[in-house]
């Protein structure tokens, strides 16, 4: 039996643990007969995807490379004398045509020179027609001089007769025989002046001819006064002015040929052996850059015979097609090459391309992973067609659809579908 405390304490609570006791009973009951609600089967989503149909055919790729705009006929006019500047007519941005007068130096101590040894070349022609005429004059006095002593020897035979006959004096002799000698001496030291001819003359003409030399090289530098245009040039450079005393070798004007406009440009080494193959065999390799806004198209003229130490690839040079809209001297610009075409390739867009070498084919709408070949890009200068990459592979046949959007999750057998097939 319960203790009496207990009871009470039984009998006062009873009625609040019975009516907690039905409300139970009652939540029970409504949860053992609820009807569950109707459900509905879960449908798989699908991805909502660009896809462009493969076309396998001739495809050429090209390449961006970062070209620089030189000229092999540039040049740095310099002056070859010392002279002051008495007129300057270049304007650093003029373009002249060749052979015009870019800087005319002071001439008046040149003209000077140029008098002075025209003088000197007069007196030694001069001097030249004297001795020619002393030789023809020494000639006829030799022949009269021999005459005199051919008489002079007939008169001594004579008297050497008589002398041996004793029937001339001593006296007459001797004085036959010396004007014997006498003419002799005569005829010896004609003929001595006589052989002595060619050499004066040789002097004297190479007098003449360093007075000639020295003439020649006055009249040079008197042309070298005025520093003219070499060819049909741009002026980018003007470095004096009128009144300045400039000295031999000292930089005067620059000047470039815009006929002769080139561009510089690195062909990576991945690509040099196939445009050296296509230039053996003929094949023109083309470019095309932008310049001002306008197009300018260039065709591959040559490719370096030396690769540069710490490079990259062969510099190749560039030649302007259209000559309306040449680029200045120093410009960079990007150059987009167009490569050799291959054949049976796919060209997608660059999107279509997930990590190096795989793409996505859409199959009953689910996708399907192909490794690829990538051989090539095709960069675009506008914004009417993005960058495209130039793909191979036995798996692809013309009409597959190719997913060219990137999705973060795909993995073969993902369900796509597409906005677009074109």
């Amino acid at each position: 039996m319960l203790p009496i405390r207990n009871q009470g304490f039984f009998f006062r609570n009873r009625y609040p643990l019975g009516i907690l006791l039905i409300v139970a009973l009652i939540i029970a009951l409504l949860v053992a007969t609820q009807t569950p609600p109707p459900t509905s089967p879960v449908e798989e989503k699908a991805w909502l995807v660009s896809s462009e149909r493969i076309v396998l055919g001739a495809e050429q790729p090209n390449v961006r490379i970062f070209g620089t705009v030189e000229s092999p006929n540039e040049s740095a006019l310099s002056s070859a004398l010392s002279a002051e500047v008495a007129v300057v007519q270049a304007r650093e941005g003029e373009q002249v045509k060749a052979g015009a007068l870019l800087v005319q130096l002071d001439e008046r101590d040149l003209r000077l020179q140029r008098q002075q040894l025209e003088a000197d070349v007069q007196d030694l022609l001069a001097q030249i027609d004297a001795e020619k005429n002393r030789y023809a004059s020494d000639q006829r006095a030799l022949e009269e001089e021999q005459k005199l002593l051919d008489i002079a020897e007939q008169a001594l035979a004579r008297q050497a007769r008589l002398k041996a006959s004793n029937l001339v004096a001593q006296e007459r002799y001797e004085q036959a025989e010396s004007e014997r000698a006498r003419a002799a001496l005569a005829v010896s030291q004609r003929q001595a002046t006589l052989a002595d001819h060619p050499a004066r003359l040789q002097q004297i003409q190479a007098r003449l001819q360093r007075a000639r030399n020295a003439l020649e090289k006055v009249q040079l530098d008197l042309s070298r006064t005025r520093i003219t245009a070499p060819f049909d040039a741009w002026v980018t450079q003007v470095n004096v002015s009128p009144g300045e005393r400039i000295q031999p070798g000292q930089h005067v004007v620059s000047v470039y040929e815009p006929a002769s406009l080139e561009v510089r440009a690195q062909i990576p080494n991945r690509h040099a052996a196939r445009i050296q193959e296509a230039l053996q065999t003929g094949e023109q390799i083309h470019a095309l850059t932008n310049w001002h806004g306008q197009s300018l198209r260039l065709k591959l003229d040559r490719l370096s015979a030396k690769v540069q130490a710490q490079s990259g690839g062969l510099d190749a040079f560039f030649r302007p097609v259209d000559t309306s809209a040449l680029p200045s001297l120093g410009a960079s610009m990007n150059i987009y090459v167009n490569l050799p075409a291959y054949e049976q390739v796919a060209s997608l867009p660059v999107s279509a391309l997930y990590g190096e070498n795989r793409i996505y084919r859409i199959v009953n709408e689910r996708l399907e992973s192909l490794t690829v070949k990538v051989l090539g890009q095709q960069f675009s200068e506008g914004k009417t067609r993005s960058d495209r990459v130039l793909v191979r592979s036995a798996h692809l046949s013309p009409g597959d659809a190719v997913v060219t959007t990137q999705l973060p999750n795909a993995i073969d057998g993902l369900k796509v579908t597409t906005r677009d097939t074109p």
